[in-house]
């Protein structure tokens, strides 16, 4: 099945550090198109590091494929906590609001 994802592990993933693994591999290409990555505080969370890896590889690798002729990419990444009524309206219909409150949600954003 191709949309088989394999064996999902969740474990704590400080997403800083899968970040910072992604731009060095990256790293030829972000000099290669005099590219600007500024990050700023992620959170750690619990997730597939694997999967979060290839997130933000796709991510950023768009970021620098789509870009304006003639301009070097900028690429930020950002994130901030989000409780009650900092919800995204469809993620606060889809949590249980018990469950929000004992586990933080997280809007992680990146922006060219």
């Amino acid at each position: 099945d191709r949309f088989d994802v394999g064996e999902v592990t969740r474990t704590d993933v400080a997403l800083a550090e899968v970040v910072q693994t992604v731009l060095t591999d990256m790293e030829l290409a972000i000099r290669d198109q005099h590219a600007t990555v500024t990050v700023g505080a992620l959170p750690s969370l619990s997730a597939d590091r694997v999967q979060m890896g290839q997130l933000f590889q796709n991510l950023i690798g768009n970021a620098l494929k789509y870009t304006r002729p003639g301009e070097p990419p900028r690429v930020i990444l950002s994130s901030r906590r989000c409780l009650g009524p900092d919800l995204p309206p469809d993620v606060a219909r889809a949590l249980d609001a018990t469950l929000a409150t004992a586990h933080p949600v997280w809007e992680v954003t990146v922006s060219d």
